[in-house]
């Protein structure tokens, strides 16, 4: 008896640990950060970072084989209508066959290739470092989008959360005012008043849940983690990130690889009009052999040195510079429009601080003074001197203050991420 006690009593304290256990893990808070990194974890795009490594080993395994023996291989029979013939007398040359046969291997080996292959190798190189900075350009913007609907998840739940509050306090006024009808010291009007303002702050409060819910459900497609309740999302620690002005954001490294791009480009134009060196052979089995007066099968082979220049490249090496030239120049242009634009935002973002950051400062005294007419209107509704009506629009105002001041906190963290992201850090 004692030891089945025992054993459900420690059944009991470990359904019990595993359930708080389960409490805290389903309480903790959910930060902006691991929002971001769950985002661009579960986003479809990032399948292509690891296409865009395996593009490039594969290509370069294939441009480094091109400093291996290029071998090809040939066979063929033929019939032709005449062959060379002697005509001295008594040479004892056999005429050759008119059908005859061939088969033979080339094999010619690069020394010198005026960089051709390098180049193409730099340039394959540059060109998978130029997709994954428009990869991360993409995933950047993915933040952005991330960003917007965070903040105004948190936004909405601190509306929640003050019309919650203000609906509490109606509700309290509303039972002083109920016993006062019972009394006769008040108007049955008033108590219909005060429930009527209770059921438009929650047809207020039905309409922003449903923002929540809508953010929420936002937010767990682009993370792929079920979010249920607002309560989970942690506002972020405001920092000072006014002081760093070092614009790191992605684009402007594609801009950068861009223009590396055409130096590469360049290098390979002038690298497809320079001599290029190889050696040669040839060796194989036919009839006739290299001994055009032997008529019958015979192994044979050539080796040399071979000296190639295309002079028909030169033909558009100039206007193919000036291509490049032209796309430089409109790279820089895109470039320094988008600084341009940048900086514009920047402008307005350090705008936007200094107006909330003023905001903030009288916050809590329009809080502190709202209350006290607050309450100088409560005493003087109590006393018959003003009207229910004029008591709640003091009501009102005290908790409009409370919202103000929570939606500008917000607003400044909201605009603190604004920075970060429009500097790149």
């Amino acid at each position: 008896m004692i030891r089945t006690f025992v054993s459900n009593s420690h059944f009991i304290l470990s359904l019990w640990l595993s359930v708080m256990t389960l409490g805290n893990v389903q309480a903790q808070s959910i930060t902006i950060d691991s929002v971001h990194t769950w985002s661009e974890q579960n986003y479809p795009l990032i399948a292509k970072a690891e296409l865009i490594r395996r593009t490039q080993r594969y290509t370069l395994a294939n441009l480094a084989k091109g400093y291996l023996p290029q071998i090809s291989t040939t066979a063929q029979a033929t019939y032709q209508s005449d062959v060379i013939t002697v005509p001295i007398p008594n040479t004892g040359i056999e005429p050759l066959s008119k059908d005859q046969y061939k088969a033979y291997a080339d094999l010619n080996q690069t020394i010198y290739d005026g960089g051709a292959i390098a180049a193409k190798r730099q340039l394959q190189r540059l060109t998978s470092s130029l997709e994954s900075a428009g990869l991360e350009k993409d995933l950047y913007a993915l933040r952005e989008r991330v960003n917007q609907l965070f903040f105004g998840a948190l936004l909405l739940h601190t509306q929640q959360q003050q019309i919650n509050l203000l609906i509490e306090q109606l509700r309290d006024t509303k039972k002083s005012v109920d016993s006062a009808v019972r009394f006769g010291a008040a108007y049955r009007s008033d108590a219909d008043q005060l429930a009527s303002e209770i059921l438009i702050q929650q047809q207020r409060l039905y309409e922003i849940e449903a923002g929540i819910a809508a953010y929420l459900q936002m937010l767990q497609a682009f993370t792929g983690h079920r979010i249920d309740n607002a309560d989970d999302l942690q506002a972020p620690i405001a920092k000072d990130v006014w002081m760093d002005t070092e614009n790191n954001r992605p684009e402007l490294k594609a801009f950068e690889l861009r223009n590396k791009l055409y130096d590469k480009q360049l290098k390979l134009l002038q690298a497809q009009v320079t001599p290029r060196l190889s050696l040669f052979g040839q060796g194989g089995y036919g009839k006739p052999g290299l001994n055009q007066l032997k008529n019958e099968f015979d192994w044979y082979y050539i080796a040399g040195v071979r000296l190639n220049w295309n002079f028909s490249a030169l033909y558009t090496l100039k206007n193919e510079k000036r291509i490049l030239q032209v796309n430089r120049q409109e790279n820089n242009v895109q470039r320094e429009t988008f600084l341009f634009n940048n900086r514009l935002s920047q402008i307005q973002q350090a705008n936007e601080k200094l107006k909330t950051d003023q905001l903030i400062a009288t916050d809590q005294t329009i809080i502190a003074l709202k209350e006290n007419i607050r309450e100088a209107a409560k005493a003087k509704y109590e006393n018959g001197v003003i009207t229910l009506n004029d008591y709640l629009k003091e009501l009102n105002a005290v908790s409009q203050a409370k919202l103000n001041q929570e939606l500008h906190k917000i607003q400044a963290l909201s605009n603190q991420y604004n920075r970060q992201f429009t500097t790149g850090n």
